[in-house]
């Protein structure tokens, strides 16, 4: 067999290989979207919490040099590498923002500055659960804890009596509470509230006393809420 025969096997295949890449190029909204979405998949699939920034920032690095490698290259092997580290840019670029959208990994999230013991907070109610004899049980947006902006969803229980009027969705107020972590289920076969709560992106839980609830005359706006107020109306 002529030993140059491996050399031009393997020369047409990086040729068919880079004539696929550019061609494949041609569409650049789906060339980027493929490795963005496989980030996403693959991070969310198998709950991942790893942080990549030093992956992302080192990827960055690696693409700025192989950028100016293939542009001095006379050879597709250069634009080859360049558009593989973008596929590894991109795809750790998703699994950045599938880590920052998590509550709990922001660094204004309201649970890095809970006490165990009664603080002041505000919040906008984002969504009536349900309604019992004894309290009024509501998602909330935390926006402020002892003055400092935060961000993040709690499960508030408000004790009756109330002026159920006053708790619209969308609404601020101020309140003094203890805000504590969900229990766990006491019991093996259990439903587990916390796990389901948790899936929604909630970890704590706060109940509060008549009194110590004001109601502001400060509204959210936005089409949920707007659509909210309608329903409740009907």
């Amino acid at each position: 067999m002529n030993k140059k025969m491996p050399r031009m096997i393997s020369g047409h295949f990086s040729f068919i290989i880079f004539k696929a890449v550019i061609d494949f190029s041609k569409i650049p909204f789906i060339r980027l979207l493929i490795p963005f979405l496989t980030g996403i998949i693959i991070y969310l699939i198998n709950e991942l919490s790893f942080n990549p920034t030093a992956n992302l920032i080192g990827s960055f690095v690696l693409l700025a040099i192989l950028f100016f490698y293939s542009n001095r290259s006379r050879i597709g092997t250069g634009k080859i590498f360049f558009l593989m580290s973008c596929d590894v840019f991109l795809f750790l670029a998703a699994c950045y923002a599938c880590y920052f959208i998590q509550p709990k990994n922001n660094p204004n999230y309201y649970g890095y500055y809970i006490k165990s013991r009664e603080i002041k907070w505000i919040g906008t109610l984002d969504e009536i659960v349900n309604e019992k004899e004894n309290f009024l049980k509501a998602i909330v947006l935390v926006d402020e804890v002892d003055d400092v902006k935060t961000t993040g969803k709690i499960l508030v229980y408000f004790k009756k009596p109330i002026h159920k009027k006053d708790f619209v969705a969308g609404r601020k107020f101020e309140a003094l509470s203890v805000i504590t972590d969900i229990p766990s289920p006491l019991n093996p076969h259990e439903f587990d509230y916390k796990n389901y709560l948790a899936n929604k992106r909630i970890y704590y839980q706060s109940f509060v006393d008549t009194g110590a609830v004001q109601m502001q005359n400060q509204f959210t706006g936005g089409l949920k809420y707007w659509g909210m107020k309608v329903k409740n109306s009907v």
